[in-house]
């Protein structure tokens, strides 16, 4: 490793900045396209799920283009065509021609920098390697800071189109000559000591390593990850909400998840320099998992400031290792092939966590077992990276999954098999009990009296609040969320309660003890 290549760290941190922030600017652009253009709120968000999915996918693609022609090339085309798209969604005349230019063409454009540049700084680095690389994962975590609120100090000045068109002009600006400026490592001097290193360097080409026992638990691993944080991520602000906290109060979560993160790119990337990087990996999974489960028990506002900081430490800590893995398991020659396929993987565990995670409020009426199911998934992400070989020395001791293990590796083998299930055992009886001790959600409770005030708040995300004779228990009111299904029916049936002064009968699945607000599931009304 020499001084370049902690250059090649600041322009991989950079681009993953500009190009998540890019991606993620259509949250601060969505009202003014849907208010200007007459489009669907779903329509126009749906481009930023579609771009995810594209991410992923072409990542895969981009990934195997920068073993073949190197990252430079690669990320430069990345660069071209993020900022194309960009400027043809401002152009956009209609919902599905921005879908397919903001949407697919920034999302295959934005895969083009992460595997490509993770397989580029890896190559850099012999010691530092875990630190080189969470460094270049900073970049993403910064994104909805720098990129977001400079796209919304455009549109002080600027429609969204114009903003829009400044945005992919700004990508070209910053992006191609970054690109420009990536560089492949040297390689190693020839003679004694090049061959003695080149030797120790495990090589896979591309099929066989995506054959491999290692990457299968590689990928599994990294599914089962992303799907256990990306619900928590998604739905803790509406979670928040649904407990009592102001939406604007409850935003502040996020970012404060977004800051632990960046400390635990950090801190966990130096661990993992200093202590091995599958035990810093276990450890982080293990922290993930139990912080999410600990949003069950999250009600106040410092009891979620608590419980984000350790979860976006962990996730955000746990992310960039998977890449040092694959190094470690693969050599450089066939990284970013690998790399791209894993994030692919990855990416569709990531799809998860918003859909399942709504799905499960609207069945149950609560996220409680959104955080019981992201943690289950988060020690299974444990059990399974506790199945991961040791290191190989040569390339020898790779075999594929599909291959026979060489006759002289067969007692190796069955050693090592049953240390893996022993370990496959222990987790799954840990996750097992760690489950069974949760306490289940509170059966509905029902409260009956006649309607004697209504309290509705102008703010959208605010609860509708019901007050009735004789009281709720200890004085309670009873909340309907916005979020919820048939909200404004209920809204309807309360008026009218109200007015005929009507008995109503409420069903809520828990009551916060902090606010003293009920969650309400069903209400029932008859004339007195």
């Amino acid at each position: 490793m020499n001084r370049y290549g902690w250059v090649m760290v600041a322009i991989g941190g950079l681009m993953g900045c500009v190009a998540v922030g890019a991606m993620f600017s259509l949250a601060v652009y969505l009202q003014p396209i849907t208010e200007s253009t007459g489009w669907s709120r779903a329509g126009v968000s749906s481009a930023l799920t579609l771009g995810f999915l594209a991410m992923g996918i072409a990542g895969f693609a981009w990934g195997a283009l920068s073993d073949r022609y190197g990252p430079r090339i690669v990320t430069l085309a990345g660069a071209v065509i993020l900022g194309l798209a960009l400027v043809l969604s401002s152009r956009a005349t209609s919902q599905l021609e921005f879908q397919l230019t903001f949407g697919l063409l920034v999302g295959i454009s934005a895969g083009s920098f992460f595997a490509p540049m993770m397989a580029a700084v890896s190559s850099w680095f012999d010691r530092q390697r875990g630190l080189a690389l969470s460094l270049v994962t900073v970049g993403v975590g910064v994104a909805p800071m720098t990129m977001s609120p400079f796209a919304a100090w455009l549109l002080d000045y600027a429609d969204w189109r114009q903003s829009q068109l400044i945005l992919g002009v700004l990508v070209w600006a910053l992006l191609i000559p970054a690109a420009l400026f990536v560089r492949p490592a040297p390689q190693a001097p020839a003679g004694p000591g090049g061959a003695g290193a080149a030797a120790a360097e495990p090589a896979m080409g591309a099929a066989r390593a995506l054959r491999s026992p290692q990457f299968i638990i590689l990928a599994l691993t990294y599914f089962a990850c992303c799907a256990a944080h990306s619900g928590p991520i998604f739905h803790t602000i509406s979670y928040a909400v649904v407990c009592g906290i102001p939406a604007a109060t409850a935003v502040t979560i996020y970012s404060l998840e977004g800051l632990a993160g960046l400390g635990g790119r950090v801190a966990l990337g130096m661990l993992a320099d200093r202590l091995g990087v599958k035990h810093v990996l276990v450890a982080g999974l293990l922290i993930q998992a139990l912080a999410a489960g600990a949003f069950v028990f999250a009600l106040r506002l410092q009891d979620f400031y608590a419980v984000a900081m350790v979860f976006g430490f962990a996730y955000g800590g746990v992310m960039p290792l998977y890449a040092v893995l694959a190094r470690e398991y693969f050599g450089q020659q066939s990284l970013g092939t690998v790399l791209g396929a894993a994030t692919m993987i990855a990416s569709f565990g990531m799809a998860l966590g918003p859909a399942v995670g709504g799905w499960i409020f609207d069945a149950f009426g609560a996220y409680r077992w959104l955080y019981i199911g992201s943690m289950a998934l988060g020690l299974g992400a444990v059990a399974i990276a506790l199945a991961f070989p040791p290191f190989p020395r040569s390339p020898a001791r790779l075999q594929p999954a599909l291959s026979r293990a060489p006759r002289w590796a067969t007692k190796e083998r069955h050693a090592h098999e049953r240390i893996v299930t022993m370990r496959v055992v222990f987790a799954v009886t840990v996750l097992a009990t760690t489950i069974s001790l949760m306490p289940s959600p509170a059966a509905a409770e029902s409260h009956e009296g006649i309607v004697r005030q209504i309290r509705i708040d102008s703010d959208t995300d605010a609860p509708l609040c019901v007050a009735t004779s004789p009281g709720m228990p200890g004085g309670a009111w009873a909340c309907i969320y916005p979020n919820r299904r048939h909200y404004q029916e209920m809204k309807e049936l309360l008026l009218r309660a109200l007015d005929a002064k009507h008995t109503c009968t409420f069903a809520w699945t828990y009551k916060d003890a902090i606010t003293n607000r009920a969650q309400v599931v069903s209400v029932a009304c008859s004339a007195s």
